[in-house]
């Protein structure tokens, strides 16, 4: 088993915006209107529109009991959207950038922040090749200690290959009065393999 460890470099946010209205119009309006402002915002922040996607919109009515019966009192809107900040292994500034603005521009909800690498496979090769390399020293000593010669390598089987899984932080308290600090950490990739090679 061969394992890699790196500083996740993209941070995925998921905003959204709650808005409530008498009538489902205005809500929807009212909905817009906010997650207008918090996508404005979050472009000029240098985030590439490739990287902002509508994730959530749904609009459900508010009731009111009374006597075993319900009345519509008005209606709730709910949208989010998913923002991709990349390079954060070199800094953090612009995810803190992105969790402050949206909440200072009208974003009632940070749903979560994942965390992953841009780019896996160069981990996951490293990863393989000190497995292998592992698997070399291991059948040299082997074949040392028994008295016989190491051959080539006849096959390599990957049996087990741990793609990074995202790593999450849960819903943020938001507050305006004060600054997000954020900080991925790192991740460990693992992968294990057969190699099989002729003795002599």
């Amino acid at each position: 088993t061969g394992k890699t460890e790196a500083i996740q470099d993209i941070a995925i946010v998921t905003i959204g915006v709650i808005a409530e209205g008498l009538t489902a119009p205005i809500t929807i309006d009212q909905s817009n209107n906010k997650m207008n402002q918090v996508l404005s915002f979050i472009k000029q922040s240098g985030i590439d529109e490739k990287d902002i996607k509508t994730s959530q919109f749904y609009i459900t009515p508010k009731y009111s009991y009374n006597n075993q019966q319900q009345t519509i009192i008005g209606y709730q809107a709910n949208q989010t959207v998913t923002v991709k900040v990349r390079n954060i292994d070199k800094s953090s500034k612009q995810l803190q950038l992105v969790i402050d603005g949206a909440i200072t521009h009208g974003a009632n909800q940070i749903q979560g922040i994942d965390f992953s690498f841009d780019n896996n496979e160069n981990l996951i090769n490293n990863a393989r090749k000190q497995a292998i390399d592992k698997a070399k020293i291991n059948a040299q000593q082997i074949t040392t200690d028994a008295g016989l010669k190491l051959g080539r390598i006849v096959n390599v089987i990957t049996t087990t290959l741990d793609n990074p899984a995202p790593m999450s932080v849960p819903n943020i308290m938001l507050a305006k009065s004060s600054s997000t600090t954020i900080e991925s950490g790192s991740q460990e990739v693992s992968a294990t393999v057969t190699v099989i090679f002729e003795v002599r």
